[in-house]
């Protein structure tokens, strides 16, 4: 039997790992060092990265693949698949645009307010969403405890997209949230909030600027019209994140 086959023990932490890299499709060391080891050196999550992925060829439950020229993120393995009990489908490789949005997930879920946000499916909780009656985007909703205030979110990434067309995409979005009363409670108390994640500081503040200019103009009479929202206040938070690392996995277009 090869070292890579033999048995490990597998720590309640280690198979919280395994379903990050389902979640996510992957798992970087940087960023798992929030999920998982806070307050613990970088060496303690690389020792355990390297008891998940063993040796190539044949890894165990991980495999490490390119991140940028620097780094390197881990995705599971069938093996890692069987062993948490998900489709083969979660160990599929990524392509590029696919890794960079989820590894601005994987930060802004994990690491921006750790332990603060999880993804959240709104179908899958009919009892507190029951008008929904449509396919919504995957991976896009989440929540996030604010003192004692939990709010509801959706956000996008920023993969160089033309700030025009991201912000009006953005706005179509939310129109057709407001429209379809999907989240009137949660827009009526102030408890949604739309993010952005981009890769630098210029883009986030031009970005942030029309987003919210927009917003006004285009979504404050619809909001009206439906009673959630009274005129002269801002129609719907809106927050616009620097995701640190992320400008390396977006090529510069030619």
């Amino acid at each position: 039997m090869t070292k890579n086959k033999s048995s490990i023990r597998l720590t309640r932490r280690d198979y919280g790992i395994l379903r990050d890299a389902a979640k996510y499709g992957m798992v970087v060391p940087e960023l798992l060092q929030a999920q998982r080891f806070a307050g613990q050196k970088p060496a303690a999550v690389q020792s355990t990265l390297r008891r998940l992925y063993g040796h190539p060829p044949e890894y165990r439950f991980l495999r490490p693949e390119k991140l940028d020229a620097k780094r390197v993120y881990y995705r599971l393995t069938s093996r890692g698949c069987r062993q948490i009990g998900v489709s083969r489908d979660a160990s599929r490789k990524l392509g590029m645009q696919a890794v960079a949005e989820r590894y601005a997930t994987t930060w802004f879920i994990s690491a921006d307010l750790a332990g603060g946000r999880s993804l959240l499916d709104p179908k899958e909780f009919p009892e507190q969403f029951p008008n929904i009656r449509e396919r919504l985007p995957k991976k896009r909703f989440h929540t996030e405890q604010v003192g004692q205030t939990v709010r509801l979110g959706y956000f996008v990434t920023d993969l160089r997209t033309d700030v025009r067309r991201l912000v009006r995409q953005s706005s179509t979005v939310m129109r057709r949230f407001i429209e379809r009363r999907w989240f009137d409670d949660y827009l009526r108390h102030d408890r949604f909030v739309f993010t952005v994640l981009t890769f630098n500081e210029s883009k986030a503040v031009e970005i942030d600027t029309k987003l919210r200019l927009t917003f006004q103009q285009q979504l404050s009479r619809p909001l009206q019209s439906i009673g959630l929202q009274p005129a002269g206040t801002e129609s719907i938070a809106v927050r616009v994140l620097v995701v640190p690392g992320l400008d390396t996995l977006i090529p510069e277009p030619r």
